[in-house]
């Protein structure tokens, strides 16, 4: 047996405490079965088995050729939970972390490959909400804030070109999530909606190119925050409407 290698599935041995690899070797998820006496090693060969099943060196010898000459398969069940996109482990749920993060607000599509594999579509598909007023936005929070917008007759736009500047003198367009007009037509206030925390490694990268162009550009904006706003979306939206500051970019860490 490699060290720190588990003998039944070869994945890194589990650490007690972090630090001391276990004298069986053994991974998280075979201790685990271990622990609950559904595996077993056999005290003659040393092999390790499903508690209920025969050692092969209990067996007669034709049963075991009998049994090598079908497909081979792993001898304890892998109880592990998958994400179904990117195959990596979770914690008992559909995705891990990263790909939850990636698609928690978006309808994807997917398709099925040989029975057991799915693979999205396509990574960066969007999905699409309709809108109380006709707009057609990406995320059900982005619909929550638009129709709260629209029942309290707000005059706004969806994701509307803004020409600026970047630090080089360069000309950069951005779209804002929503646009907040005036009585005459002219841009009031902007709205980002930010849905992903800093682990998402290209979502904080745009935020981080955003922000600075805004900030020079003396743009009025209200940040609406997934983690701290979508509880009480509309509450906590309205607030940020009623004390914002003309000229700052509000509410970022809120």
């Amino acid at each position: 047996m490699k060290k720190d290698i588990c003998p039944i599935c070869g994945k890194a041995t589990y650490l007690v405490y972090g630090k001391h690899p276990r004298k069986d070797g053994l991974c998280k998820e075979h201790a685990e079965q271990l622990f609950n006496k559904e595996i077993e090693q056999c005290p003659d060969c040393g092999k390790w088995k499903k508690v209920k099943d025969v050692c092969d060196c209990k067996k007669p010898k034709n049963e075991i050729a009998e049994t090598k000459k079908q497909p081979t398969q792993n001898i304890i069940i892998d109880k592990v939970i998958r994400c179904i996109t990117c195959g990596y482990e979770t914690d008992g749920k559909l995705f891990c972390k990263k790909c939850y993060s990636k698609y928690c607000e978006k309808e994807i599509l997917i398709k099925i490959k040989n029975c057991k594999e799915i693979v999205p579509l396509d990574d960066f598909y969007e999905g699409y909400f309709e809108c109380d007023d006709g707009h057609v936005v990406k995320s059900m929070a982005e619909r929550e804030i638009d129709n709260h917008l629209f029942a309290n007759n707000i005059k706004h736009g969806y994701e509307i070109p803004l020409p600026l500047s970047d630090e080089k003198g360069n000309r950069v367009t951005l779209h804002p999530d929503f646009c907040v007009f005036d009585e005459g037509g002219k841009p009031l206030y902007y709205i980002e909606y930010w849905g992903y925390d800093d682990s998402n490694r290209d979502y904080t990268k745009t935020k981080k190119f955003k922000l600075p162009l805004y900030e020079k550009a003396k743009i009025t904006l209200i940040n609406v925050n997934a983690k701290n706003d979508l509880r009480n979306l509309k509450t906590n939206l309205q607030y940020k409407i009623n004390n914002y500051k003309e000229g700052k970019i509000n509410f970022l860490n809120d």
